[in-house]
Protein backbone atom coordinates (compact mmCIF):
# COMPACT_ATOMS: atom_id res chain seq x y z
CA UNK A 1 0.00 0.00 0.00
CA UNK A 2 2.86 2.30 0.83
CA UNK A 3 4.18 1.97 -2.74
CA UNK A 4 0.79 3.03 -4.14
CA UNK A 5 0.81 6.14 -1.98
CA UNK A 6 4.43 6.89 -2.93
CA UNK A 7 3.58 6.48 -6.62
CA UNK A 8 0.59 8.80 -6.29
CA UNK A 9 2.67 11.41 -4.46
CA UNK A 10 5.41 11.14 -7.07
CA UNK A 11 2.92 11.50 -9.91
CA UNK A 12 1.41 14.58 -8.25
CA UNK A 13 4.86 16.13 -7.83
CA UNK A 14 5.82 15.45 -11.43
CA UNK A 15 2.49 16.73 -12.70
CA UNK A 16 2.66 19.95 -10.68
CA UNK A 17 6.23 20.67 -11.75
CA UNK A 18 5.43 19.99 -15.41
CA UNK A 19 2.38 22.27 -15.27
CA UNK A 20 4.52 25.03 -13.81
CA UNK A 21 7.10 24.41 -16.53
CA UNK A 22 4.42 24.73 -19.23
CA UNK A 23 3.23 28.00 -17.74
CA UNK A 24 6.81 29.29 -17.72
CA UNK A 25 7.16 28.50 -21.45
CA UNK A 26 4.49 31.02 -22.45
CA UNK A 27 5.25 34.69 -22.76
CA UNK A 28 2.65 36.81 -21.09
CA UNK A 29 1.25 39.87 -22.87
CA UNK A 30 -1.42 41.25 -20.62
CA UNK A 31 -3.98 38.49 -20.17
CA UNK A 32 -2.87 36.59 -23.29
CA UNK A 33 -0.37 33.75 -23.33
CA UNK A 34 1.54 32.76 -26.43
CA UNK A 35 2.91 29.27 -26.79
CA UNK A 36 5.50 27.64 -28.99
CA UNK A 37 4.49 26.59 -32.48
CA UNK A 38 3.14 23.06 -32.82
CA UNK A 39 5.75 20.37 -33.17
CA UNK A 40 4.76 18.02 -35.99
CA UNK A 41 5.62 14.36 -35.75
CA UNK A 42 6.86 13.27 -39.16
CA UNK A 43 6.69 9.51 -38.63
CA UNK A 44 4.98 7.20 -36.18
CA UNK A 45 5.82 3.65 -35.32
CA UNK A 46 2.20 2.47 -35.64
CA UNK A 47 1.85 3.72 -39.24
CA UNK A 48 -0.81 6.33 -38.38
CA UNK A 49 -0.65 9.83 -39.92
CA UNK A 50 1.43 12.48 -38.12
CA UNK A 51 -0.19 14.50 -35.34
CA UNK A 52 0.44 18.16 -34.46
CA UNK A 53 0.63 19.04 -30.77
CA UNK A 54 2.03 21.69 -28.50
CA UNK A 55 3.48 21.46 -25.04
CA UNK A 56 0.46 23.38 -23.74
CA UNK A 57 -2.00 20.85 -25.19
CA UNK A 58 -0.05 17.94 -23.74
CA UNK A 59 -0.01 19.60 -20.32
CA UNK A 60 -3.74 20.34 -20.45
CA UNK A 61 -4.45 16.73 -21.35
CA UNK A 62 -2.29 15.50 -18.48
CA UNK A 63 -4.02 17.80 -16.01
CA UNK A 64 -7.47 16.78 -17.25
CA UNK A 65 -6.75 13.07 -16.85
CA UNK A 66 -5.12 13.30 -13.41
CA UNK A 67 -7.25 15.91 -11.64
CA UNK A 68 -9.15 14.46 -8.71
CA UNK A 69 -12.75 15.38 -8.15
CA UNK A 70 -13.97 16.17 -4.61
CA UNK A 71 -15.41 12.71 -3.86
CA UNK A 72 -12.33 10.89 -5.08
CA UNK A 73 -10.06 13.31 -3.21
CA UNK A 74 -12.03 12.78 0.01
CA UNK A 75 -11.86 8.99 -0.25
CA UNK A 76 -8.12 9.11 -0.98
CA UNK A 77 -7.57 11.51 1.92
CA UNK A 78 -9.43 9.22 4.31
CA UNK A 79 -7.46 6.22 3.07
CA UNK A 80 -4.21 8.11 3.60
CA UNK A 81 -5.28 8.97 7.16
CA UNK A 82 -6.13 5.29 7.75
CA UNK A 83 -2.67 4.29 6.48
CA UNK A 84 -1.09 6.75 8.94
CA UNK A 85 -3.16 5.27 11.79
CA UNK A 86 -2.11 1.74 10.83
CA UNK A 87 1.56 2.79 10.73
CA UNK A 88 1.35 4.59 14.08
CA UNK A 89 -0.46 1.72 15.81
CA UNK A 90 2.06 -0.78 14.43
CA UNK A 91 4.94 1.43 15.58
CA UNK A 92 3.47 1.50 19.09
CA UNK A 93 3.16 -2.28 19.04
CA UNK A 94 -0.63 -2.21 19.18
CA UNK A 95 -0.97 -4.17 15.93
CA UNK A 96 0.69 -7.47 15.15
CA UNK A 97 2.32 -7.99 11.78
CA UNK A 98 -0.62 -10.14 10.60
CA UNK A 99 -3.18 -7.56 11.76
CA UNK A 100 -1.27 -4.84 9.94
CA UNK A 101 -1.12 -6.89 6.74
CA UNK A 102 -4.86 -7.61 6.97
CA UNK A 103 -5.71 -3.92 7.45
CA UNK A 104 -3.38 -2.81 4.64
CA UNK A 105 -4.96 -5.43 2.37
CA UNK A 106 -8.40 -4.05 3.14
CA UNK A 107 -7.13 -0.51 2.58
CA UNK A 108 -5.58 -1.51 -0.74
CA UNK A 109 -8.81 -3.16 -1.89
CA UNK A 110 -10.81 0.00 -1.14
CA UNK A 111 -8.17 2.14 -2.85
CA UNK A 112 -8.29 -0.06 -5.95
CA UNK A 113 -12.10 0.12 -6.05
CA UNK A 114 -12.06 3.92 -5.71
CA UNK A 115 -9.44 4.35 -8.42
CA UNK A 116 -11.28 1.99 -10.77
CA UNK A 117 -14.60 3.74 -10.16
CA UNK A 118 -13.05 7.17 -10.74
CA UNK A 119 -11.33 5.87 -13.88
CA UNK A 120 -14.60 4.59 -15.32
CA UNK A 121 -16.32 7.92 -14.71
CA UNK A 122 -13.53 10.36 -15.65
CA UNK A 123 -12.61 11.08 -12.02
CA UNK A 124 -16.18 11.57 -10.81
CA UNK A 125 -17.37 8.88 -8.41
CA UNK A 126 -21.17 8.47 -8.62
CA UNK A 127 -23.02 9.22 -5.38
CA UNK A 128 -24.14 5.62 -4.81
CA UNK A 129 -20.62 4.28 -5.24
CA UNK A 130 -19.27 7.10 -3.08
CA UNK A 131 -21.62 6.17 -0.24
CA UNK A 132 -20.60 2.51 -0.51
CA UNK A 133 -16.92 3.47 -0.45
CA UNK A 134 -17.55 5.73 2.55
CA UNK A 135 -19.13 2.79 4.40
CA UNK A 136 -16.13 0.61 3.57
CA UNK A 137 -13.72 3.31 4.80
CA UNK A 138 -15.77 3.61 8.03
CA UNK A 139 -15.58 -0.18 8.41
CA UNK A 140 -11.81 -0.02 7.93
CA UNK A 141 -11.59 2.66 10.60
CA UNK A 142 -13.61 0.48 12.99
CA UNK A 143 -11.35 -2.49 12.23
CA UNK A 144 -8.23 -0.42 12.94
CA UNK A 145 -9.69 0.69 16.26
CA UNK A 146 -10.88 -2.80 17.20
CA UNK A 147 -7.60 -4.52 16.32
CA UNK A 148 -5.38 -1.90 17.92
CA UNK A 149 -7.41 -2.05 21.14
CA UNK A 150 -7.82 -5.81 21.40
CA UNK A 151 -5.18 -6.06 24.12
CA UNK A 152 -4.24 -4.05 27.17
CA UNK A 153 -1.91 -1.20 26.28
CA UNK A 154 0.23 0.65 28.75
Amino acid sequence: MRSILKAAAGAALILSSSVLGAAAQGQGYGNHMTYAQPSVVTSRADGQPPVASTAAHRQQAAVATHAMRPREARIMSELQAAQHRINADARHGWLTRSERKRLEGELGRINTQAAAMAGRHHGAIPIGSYRRLQKEVAGLSRDIHRLSNNGVHS
